[in-house]
């Protein structure tokens, strides 16, 4: 086996990779866990403008 040969190798193997990391991240079952993740941003939005009210700051 000569060096050309293991890098065409190598070279397929992280294509076949690449391509089934975006057939995971595109499924659909993933859909809901990542709307949900997505969210994850927002959620200490609420809590902090809760918190300025109860300590009558405004924003």
């Amino acid at each position: 086996m000569d060096v050309g040969f293991i890098h065409s190798i190598f070279t397929v193997v992280l294509l076949v990779l690449l391509l089934n990391i975006f057939i995971w991240a595109f499924s659909k079952s993933q859909q809901k866990r990542f709307e949900t993740a997505s969210q994850l941003v927002f959620a200490d939005e609420n809590v902090s403008e809760q918190m300025m009210k109860q300590k009558g700051l405004s924003s």
